[in-house]
C-alpha cells in the first residue's frame, strides 16, 4: 500500500514529456487512419453512421477521461 500524504514521486524528466508527446502523436495518426480507411471502405451511407458514431465515441471517452484524471485528484489528494 502507498502512502497517500506522499508528495509527487519526482519531478517531470525531458524523456517523459517525449514519452508522452509520441504517444499522442501515434494516437491521432491511428485516428485519422481509421476515418480515412472507413471513409474509403464505406458507402456515404454508411459512412455517415460510423461519423456519428466516431463522433459519440469521441464525446463519451473524452468525457470518461476527465472524470479519471479529477476522481484521481480527488483520491490523491491529503484531506483536511
Amino acid at each position: 500500500m502507498t502512502d497517500a500524504t506522499a508528495g509527487p514521486s519526482g519531478a517531470v524528466t525531458r524523456a517523459s514529456v517525449v514519452r508522452v508527446g509520441v504517444a499522442t502523436a501515434i494516437t491521432a495518426l491511428c485516428g485519422y487512419a481509421v476515418l480515412y480507411l472507413a471513409a474509403r471502405g464505406l458507402e456515404p451511407a454508411g459512412f455517415s453512421v460510423f461519423g456519428v458514431f466516431w463522433g459519440a465515441f469521441g464525446l463519451a471517452s473524452g468525457a470518461a477521461f476527465g472524470l479519471l484524471q479529477e476522481t484521481t485528484r480527488e483520491v490523491r489528494s491529503p484531506s483536511a
